[in-house]
């Protein structure tokens, strides 16, 4: 039977903390529908278990704490939409504000995981990030596998957030194959091994909470769009502020031989009415960048484009990138743009004409990159 969004379904006793658990889906809400005759693979359909589900298997954990349950959507994350995104936004940004709920729990499916994690890592309030335990957990196997992680990594999850509270500290970021990984780390490193998302960046969840996180230098900080998207669903609402994030145009431009370099539009730049364009280069290597790419680029960058040097390759960062050197008057650096911390959004022509130009993605991925992209486009739209 489904539970009510927002009830308490275990005694409110005001000693016991109150957890909220956040479901959405995913093949950890999922359940096995069958065999595939090509692959004799178990096929499963996501997003089948309410939220009250998954937690009857865990009876010591049910009773530690009082309960809250929500369910914004119903989807396995293949298909995840910025309205999705928009939606746990606002959601979270109600349970963080929210001081009878002492930690939010989030199920999630596995194939976006990353992207919605950076999102947040963008977009909530730094403030709100470490106010209080808020922990992602996903599942590579149905429930009903008879080696279904899923429950192992929500028991972890709640564990970790009963640590957490007792000694009031925050954590914002997944819970996943023993590890606890921060929001803006976490990628997803193979398509179906239980531990696909086991990085450099994940701290043992039986670490003492006192142990320092791996650290990744020069990257977006923690709510770096949060004032111009807060300010944009106030004023517009959910519908309109997506159709606003949408309106401009971020493309993967990958590099691979008999590839074409990407179009142009025309009449960009000073003419009025253009949107500038934001491109992610999936390059070669150390994003070395083709030589018979450099006239693409130059113009991108000589009409006021954004664009990100990353890799095609899944591991490591890009912080120069082969021989293509960067003209200098483009040249960008994540240090230097998130100076002052951003609460202000002090000359805003200034803040949104510096998205312009080449960055290099570090040690995002390319769907970080992405999501990074067209924030930064959407603020662009919105400041100028």
């Amino acid at each position: 039977m489904k539970v009510p969004e927002g009830i308490l379904t275990s005694s409110a006793d005001n000693n016991v903390p109150t957890v909220c658990l956040v479901n959405t889906g995913g093949t950890i809400a999922g359940l096995s529908s069958g065999l595939s005759a090509a692959s004799g693979q178990v096929t499963y359909r996501s997003a089948q278990l309410e939220a009250t589900d998954l937690i009857q298997d865990l009876p010591d954990l049910k009773a530690t704490f009082n309960w809250r349950f929500e369910s914004p959507y119903q989807i396995g994350s293949q298909n995840l939409e910025w309205r999705h995104m928009l939606m746990m936004h606002q959601l979270l940004i109600r349970l963080l504000e929210d001081t009878s709920v002492d930690a939010i729990v989030v199920t999630h499916g596995t194939d976006c995981l990353e992207d919605m994690l950076f999102f947040l890592h963008l977009c909530l309030p730094a403030k709100l990030q470490q106010s209080k335990p808020l922990l992602f957990v996903a599942a590579m196997l149905p429930a009903d596998h008879p080696q279904a992680d899923g429950p192992v990594n929500l028991s972890n999850a709640l564990n970790l957030a009963d640590d957490l509270i007792g000694q009031k500290k925050s954590f914002f970021g997944a819970v996943l194959h023993g590890l606890r990984t921060p929001a803006e780390h976490v990628r997803k490193m193979h398509t179906t091994d239980i531990s696909a998302f086991d990085s450099q960046w994940g701290v043992s969840v039986k670490a003492p909470l006192t142990q320092a996180q791996p650290f990744k230098h020069n990257s977006p900080t923690a709510g770096l769009f949060s004032a111009v998207l807060a300010a944009q669903l106030h004023s517009l609402g959910l519908e309109k502020t997506e159709l606003r994030l949408l309106s401009a145009d971020v493309c993967v431009a990958y590099c691979a031989p008999g590839l074409p370099t990407p179009l142009l539009r025309a009449g960009q730049g000073d003419d009025a009415g253009h949107l500038p364009m934001a491109f992610v280069i999936a390059a070669p290597g150390h994003g070395s960048i083709p030589d018979a790419w450099s006239d693409f680029i130059n113009e991108a960058l000589q009409q006021g484009n954004l664009l990100i040097r990353s890799s095609r390759v899944g591991e490591g960062g890009v912080s120069e990138g082969g021989e293509y050197q960067i003209p200098a008057q483009f040249e960008r650096h994540f240090d230097e743009r998130v100076v002052a911390g951003r609460e202000g959004l002090v000359d805003r022509f200034a803040v949104a004409n510096k998205w312009t130009g080449m960055w290099n993605a570090h040690f995002m991925s390319i769907p970080q990159c992405l999501v990074f992209a067209r924030l930064a486009l959407f603020e662009m739209t919105v400041l100028q």
